[in-house]
């Protein structure tokens, strides 16, 4: 048995076999690129605590001082800002918590609660950074796990649900950073160098435009090298609990964000170079219904493939785990014999959700009207003003004809664009997202995709305009076709509220599911009740 121990705050003694957590150790991706021996000596290093419903392991702003790795049970994760709870996400087994340890003098940003009676191996924070040391094999998931602490305070992820963790977040490695740079700097140390050896008498003497000249390429240069690492730097690769993310940004030009669901994966594949080995570096594919995503030149692409691989298992895993708790529900109240009836509000498909509608942005509609508005207004100022006498040549009574019916076509083309735009619009209902163009005139396109359907989700604001004014386009993939939210306000909110209705009707649809399944087997076991008294 592995040695009994117990926190500070009121656990209980637990004890494990010392096989358990060995093997429970192997799995975790985080640990498993040790050897056997190493495994073993590491797991001597951990403490075993019991927690019981309620109790606090840390709260948020505490001294961030022990690792844990959940080895059964629940905690649920709370963080609060200016006094309002932000995020509440429930870890499952395996998870980590508390890796702000990894980092000396860090601090614990949530609030760690059992949501039950549950079990943890805890290190101590310092222990663990040696035991890193020690084994070098070790610093790669210090890496992703550090790093991804780091990253979350720096960049904006508001667009996460309430119970959506972040597993791992990462940039492209910095060997690409590297690479672009290298012209750009070349460029300035190649000038830098003919600037001193002007200033050294008799050996270079350029005349002062050619200083000029110089110091301007220089400083071009040393703006590619800022542009470079702050395109590198806006990046990202985001692997959730329920999603695979990639964020492609270009300050002022582009912002692109494409996202995956768990469930959608189909399989995990990992490839890299010679260089690739050298540096540490590769690509992850994850394969789906239709096109592959890839993530190019992810860091230790060997431990995100393997962190890709567990939360795709435990995404299925854990439907798999509702329909069996269900069954099994279902059968003790058979056997204790009570009626199993499902109420119309429990079989429901989740048409509760409410109706969110969505049209192209003002900049749009400006755009169809800004011609008719224009030359109708000249046409009313002109018209006007020949009427009150005010113009220098007062206009004929055919002008006048010409002038007011001139109004008239700009007036009717004006309420023409303006309801032709209205009318275009996007919905996302409680099971389909529909794509809705109809002209004033009664000609309708209607395209329509049930929710479970959706394979993918990516959206792209391009160009200044588009970014600054905060539009652009979501394309919804459904199999071989897509659905193309046109010039939309907001785009990264649509696809979030998108995702938001996935979710929910997933969660219905798999309850619907469970329901049918659990009244069949109950079905079933009373039949075989029914026949072992006859």
């Amino acid at each position: 048995l592995l040695k009994r121990y117990h926190s500070d705050k009121g656990t209980k003694h637990v004890a494990i076999a010392f096989q358990q957590v060995f093997d429970f150790i192997s799995d975790s991706p985080f640990f498993s690129q040790l050897d056997e021996d190493e495994r073993k000596r590491l797991v001597k290093d951990f403490d075993l605590i019991s927690v019981k419903t309620g109790q606090v392991l840390f709260t948020q702003q505490e001294s961030a001082c022990a690792f844990y790795l959940l080895l059964e049970g629940n905690i649920t994760l709370t963080r609060q800002k200016n006094r309002r709870i932000v995020s509440e996400v429930d870890l499952q087994k395996g998870d980590p918590v508390g890796e702000e340890s990894l980092l000396r003098g860090d601090y614990y940003r949530t609030t760690a609660m059992a949501g039950g009676e549950s079990v943890l191996l805890r290190i101590r924070g310092d222990r663990l950074r040696d035991l890193i040391d020690q084994y070098p094999r070790l610093a790669d998931s210090r890496s992703v796990l550090a790093g991804t602490q780091k990253l979350i305070r720096l960049t904006n992820l508001d667009w996460l649900g309430r119970d959506e963790r972040v597993v791992m977040l990462n940039r492209k490695h910095t060997f690409f950073l590297f690479i672009r740079m290298l012209i750009p700097a070349l460029l300035v140390f190649i000038g830098l160098i003919l600037l001193l050896l002007n200033l050294q008498e008799g050996t270079f003497t350029f005349s002062r435009t050619v200083v000029v000249g110089l110091s301007v390429g220089i400083a071009a240069a040393l703006l590619w090298i800022f542009w470079v690492v702050l395109d590198w730097a806006n990046d990202y690769f985001i692997l959730t609990s329920r999603r695979m993310v990639r964020v492609d940004r270009t300050a002022g030009v582009f912002d692109q964000r494409e996202e995956i669901p768990l469930t959608n994966i189909m399989a995990v594949e990992m490839g890299t170079t010679v260089l690739g080995k050298m540096f540490d570096f590769g690509d992850i594919t994850s394969r789906t219904y239709n096109t592959p995503v890839v993530w190019h030149g992810i860091p230790s692409p060997d431990l995100a493939a393997r962190l890709i691989e567990l939360m795709v298992k435990r995404t299925k895993t854990s439907n798999d785990e509702l329909e069996m708790s269900a069954m099994q529900s279902a059968l003790d109240r058979q056997l204790n014999g009570v009626d199993l009836q499902t109420s119309e509000a429990d079989r429901s498909n989740g048409n509760g959700a409410e109706t969110v509608t969505f049209r192209k942005h003002w900049i749009i509609l400006l755009h169809k009207t800004w011609l008719p508005f224009t030359f109708g207004a000249a046409c009313i100022y002109i018209l006007l003003g020949g009427l009150s006498s005010r113009l220098s040549a007062p206009l004929s009574d055919p002008l006048k004809w010409v002038t007011g019916m001139s109004v008239m076509v700009f007036v009717i083309w004006y309420l023409y664009q303006l309801i032709d735009w209205g009318n275009d619009i996007y919905q996302i209902t409680s099971d389909q997202v529909l794509d809705v163009k109809r002209t004033p005139l009664g000609r309708e396109d209607r395209k329509s995709a049930m929710l479970e359907s959706i394979l993918s989700i990516n959206y792209r604001r391009r160009g200044l305009l588009g970014v600054l004014l905060n539009y652009g386009v979501v394309n919804i993939q459904v199999g071989a076709e897509s659905l193309i939210f046109d010039y939309v306000r907001d785009p990264s909110g649509v696809q979030r509220e998108i995702y938001r209705h996935i979710a929910e009707r997933q969660a219905a649809l798999r309850q619907v599911n469970i329901e049918s399944e659990r009244d069949r087997m109950a079905q079933w076991i009373a039949a075989y009740h029914r026949r072992i008294n006859e």
